[in-house]
């Protein structure tokens, strides 16, 4: 199955370079951390991500990702493990967000679906969720319930974006919760936009679950539109 996923990437790449000389770079968006947004990469783009994650006692885990903009408001996309993990990887997994703004001023609000697969017996239930996203000005702030059967579960988040040594860069906190509601997930991380394209995210995750690792995630991304 990495195989298969290696090959899908490759084919995005190849893509990717034929439209490079077009390219502009544009904010990855669907994202906070560990959580999602009312936001979607603009139409017509796409964004090919890899990213790794590491506890202190746990083998790194490498992960890659498809991301694609379908008309102003929705994308799709895949992703899956690149390599060997200490658990089962399963399948391929899909998902799909469609975000609407209510108008200048308002809020987002974002439908979504996300683990999509054929293999739920390792990768967990199909996980939809419903959130709400809004630019205060100095901050923006998100608001979300996941419907993922037997772990179903609030979250929210709060990012603020700023230049960088002349670069845009976001920070931003999240917090989920886990085991049905039981347990939280807390994150905080980073979003910079590198030179080429690329943006750089990278998040570290604290869990409250007994016997779970704290988690560091490092992530590049290349955003190419066309």
């Amino acid at each position: 199955m990495a195989r298969v996923i290696r090959i899908t990437l490759l084919a995005f790449v190849c893509l990717a370079a034929a439209f490079v000389s077009t390219a502009r770079a544009q904010h990855p968006g669907t994202n906070l951390n560990d959580i999602p947004i009312a936001d979607v990469i603009e139409w017509r783009s796409f964004d090919i991500s890899t990213w790794v994650t590491a506890g202190e006692a746990e083998e790194p885990e490498w992960w890659g990702a498809v991301y694609l903009g379908i008309l102003d408001y929705a994308e799709v996309g895949a992703y899956g493990a690149l390599g060997p993990r200490d658990e089962a990887s399963g399948d391929v997994r899909f998902f799909g967000k469609f975000v609407y703004p209510l108008g200048e001023g308002k809020p987002s609000i974002g439908a979504g679906i996300d683990n999509v697969t054929g293999d739920e017996g390792d990768n967990g239930s199909i996980d939809p969720y419903l959130v709400v996203t809004h630019d205060f000005g100095p901050v923006r702030g998100t608001l979300g319930y996941s419907f993922q059967e037997d772990d179903q579960a609030f979250f929210a988040g709060v990012d603020t974006s700023f230049d960088f040594l002349e670069l845009p860069a976001t920070v931003g906190l999240d917090v989920a919760q886990t085991d049905d509601g039981d347990e939280w997930l807390i994150s905080a991380g980073f979003e910079y936009q590198l030179p080429l394209d690329f943006v750089l995210e990278s998040w570290y995750t604290w869990t409250t679950v007994d016997g779970a690792e704290d988690m560091l995630t490092i992530r590049l991304n290349w955003v190419i539109s066309f």
